[in-house]
């Protein structure tokens, strides 16, 4: 046998030279997939578990702001998602999705810090776009336009800080609010 040369157990000479670079990578490996399980969300926890607290959510065990995946459920019937999104710091924040009963998209959009903020889009039961607009801070703000089931206009115009302003147009008919302020003025 030569001295980079071990016998495994069927008494078969076997290399040793390349045990040092193998045991690098399975070290690396092992540790890559480590790293990647303890950054992993944790599973989905019902919002109505957790405990709610002057504006945020908190761990029942531990009473501290939870960060992680959620989702809520109907009143009514238990087993029906009504909404998943993302806690952090204990408080809703990044995409969300809520949904019908039968599991539909009713909505899409985005928390910042607990209030709605960027674009949204609402859904009738059967996917049709119903509504879009913009979120800053919980208030509407910019263009929005909600649409009849067959898909023509029924509402457009714009928000500013949750007020109507410019022209509107409802139902085919012109409505005049306060000029909308000008951009970047």
């Amino acid at each position: 046998m030569r001295p980079h040369e071990s016998t495994c157990s069927s008494g078969a000479p076997v290399s040793t030279r390349r045990r040092p670079a193998l045991l690098v990578a399975l070290t690396l490996a092992m540790s890559v997939a480590i790293a990647a399980s303890a950054c992993a969300d944790p599973e989905p926890r019902n919002l109505g578990s957790l405990v709610q607290r002057e504006g945020r959510y908190l761990d029942p065990d531990d009473f501290r702001p939870y960060t992680g995946p959620v989702f809520s459920t109907f009143r009514d019937e238990q087993d029906a998602v009504e909404m998943t999104a993302r806690l952090v710091d204990g408080r809703l924040h990044g995409p969300y999705e809520r949904f019908y009963r039968d599991g539909s998209v009713f909505g899409r959009g985005a928390y910042r810090d607990g209030a709605w903020d960027g674009p949204f889009e609402s859904f009738y039961r059967d996917g049709t776009l119903w509504m879009e607009g913009r979120y800053e801070g919980g208030s509407l703000d910019g263009p929005y336009v909600a649409y009849a089931e067959d898909g023509t206009v029924q509402e457009r115009g714009t928000y500013v800080a949750d007020a109507p302003c410019g022209t509107w147009i409802r139902e085919g008919e012109e409505e005049a609010h306060p000029d909308c302020p000008e951009e970047g003025g």
